[in-house]
């Protein structure tokens, strides 16, 4: 599978992550996650994380990619201010949900 991924070539890749840390970046549980984020690195022009906002602070065994890296970070809440400065300072797009108030 992995030698498929490096005879591709993306515009944009999305990866998920079991946690997404300020000093690692986004973590996986095994050296498959990591291996497969790791390839789509190499392939992809812009690679970004979908994440619930639970995995923010987290820790796993393995690193995907470093923090600096990731170029977009969707999720559905603001990370905690560690995280989120983070973001900020390594140029990651955060992308957060429309807050939707009810007004149509």
């Amino acid at each position: 599978m992995l030698e498929a991924l490096d005879r591709q070539v993306f515009d944009l890749a999305a990866c998920g992550a079991s946690a997404i840390d300020p000093l690692h970046g986004a973590l996986g549980p095994s050296e498959w996650h990591a291996a497969i984020g790791a390839a789509l690195a190499r392939r992809a022009r812009r690679l970004a994380f979908i994440v619930n906002a639970g995995k923010f602070g987290r820790s796993d065994a393995h690193v995907v990619l470093p923090i600096n890296r990731i170029d977009a970070l969707a999720t559905d809440r603001r990370p905690p201010p560690q995280i989120d400065e983070e973001i900020a300072a390594t140029g990651i797009t955060l992308l957060l949900p429309i807050a939707n108030d009810g007004a149509r």
